[in-house]
């Protein structure tokens, strides 16, 4: 049963335990004795009407003993409101008694921080690779900030990176902000001035024909650094699938590769993308992130199309003849002289292949293909 309290203050009795609990009263003593003088009634009435020994009563009127559910029932049968009126009114008693500690609110504001912070980032595993700070909640917070490039964690993050990842309908993660903001960390310091778009071009021209082997594979940052372009591996965080992304530090464009799943022929792939949208001149705008999401209508909009015309580039850079490969049945001879009178890796073709759809992912040439996870390790 669910009785009314007969005094204004508790005309509200169907409110949140919150109106009840922490508007109305200090404590459980306080409502007790407060309703008891309304009523007229001494605390021995209302022991007399509980059934409980006086020195009870005296001991909870005075809050000198902890409220039980029993007793919160009881209370509410005599006095009015329900038992989880009584039992909130006594929760937030002891929630304001703990927070009014100077050690509990320095504990709490600790707390706020770090939380603020790992809604950003994985700070645990970002505090183990030594990208942000494993000092105190505050010491997390600026370092935090510092990586971000930013004031406050509440500002926007300023700068422009192009991803290539596969959730790419998905809103950015923590662990793909946290990977792009540890790459632009990694910017190598032996780089030579930018080259034009021209130059760029060129040598994503030349990726295909240059790139054959293991040990031209490893080389690939000294000539990256070159034309003025970083080109670093960072290792992936727990869940982040992303394979690489295209930003700007210091004035000197940076692509940052995961290695993801380390086929030598995807690998090459997305340093091919990441390249084209440099040289397309995708970079000059103020998000972090560029997505393959559509609008509402089903419109591409213009990071979709960024994302496209990057995918036609590299593929185009390459295999530009590709269109003229026959129809299968694709076997390892035919495979390996296609890519022989090309000059390029037969992973190349395979791959390519298999993103068409011309032969399974699973298929037996992948045998061909080699993996670069353990060169991509010496990068850095």
């Amino acid at each position: 049963m669910n009785h009314r309290f007969q005094d204004s203050r508790f005309d509200s009795l169907d409110a949140t335990p919150e109106s009840f609990g922490v508007r109305e009263f200090a404590s459980v003593g306080d409502a007790i004795n407060t309703i008891l003088s309304r009523r007229s009634w001494t605390q021995a009435d209302l022991a007399h009407v509980l059934a409980w020994p006086q020195q009870k009563l005296s001991d909870l009127a005075n809050d000198r003993s902890p409220l039980r559910p029993d007793d919160a029932l009881d209370l509410a049968e005599a006095l009015g409101g329900t038992g989880a009126d009584w039992m909130m009114l006594k929760v937030h008693q002891s929630l304001k008694l703990a927070s009014s500690s100077r050690l509990t609110e320095e504990r709490l504001t600790e707390i706020r921080q770090r939380s603020r912070v790992e809604v950003l980032l994985p700070t645990r595993e970002m505090i183990r690779r030594g990208v942000l700070a494993a000092g105190s909640a505050g010491d997390l917070e600026r370092s935090a900030c510092e990586l971000l490039e930013v004031r406050s964690l509440d500002e926007e993050i300023p700068f422009r990176a192009s991803a290539r990842r596969s959730d790419h309908t998905e809103p950015i993660s923590r662990q793909q902000r946290a990977w792009t903001a540890e790459a632009r960390l990694r910017l190598p310091t032996q780089l030579k001035s930018v080259a034009p778009h021209s130059k760029l071009g060129q040598l994503g021209q030349s990726l295909a024909t240059t790139v054959r082997t293991i040990e031209e594979f490893q080389l690939l940052p000294h000539q990256f650094a070159e034309h003025g372009i970083g080109l670093v591996h960072i290792p992936q965080y727990l869940g982040g699938r992303i394979d690489g992304v295209c930003t700007v530090v210091d004035g000197h464009p940076l692509i940052a590769i995961s290695g993801r799943g380390g086929r030598f022929d995807k690998v090459l792939f997305t340093i091919a993308h990441e390249l084209a949208h440099v040289t397309l001149g995708h970079l000059n705008g103020k998000s972090i992130f560029i997505s393959k999401r559509e609008d509402s209508d089903g419109i591409k909009t213009e990071p979709e199309i960024s994302e496209i015309q990057a995918d036609l580039c590299a593929g185009h850079w390459l295999l530009p003849d590709f269109g003229t490969i026959e129809a299968g049945p694709f076997t390892v001879e035919r495979i390996k002289h296609f890519a022989n009178e090309r000059g390029v890796h037969p992973g190349l073709v395979i791959g390519r292949l298999q993103r068409e759809g011309r032969i399974p992912w699973n298929s037996r040439l992948n045998s061909l293909i080699p993996s670069v996870k353990e060169v991509l390790a010496t990068w850095n």
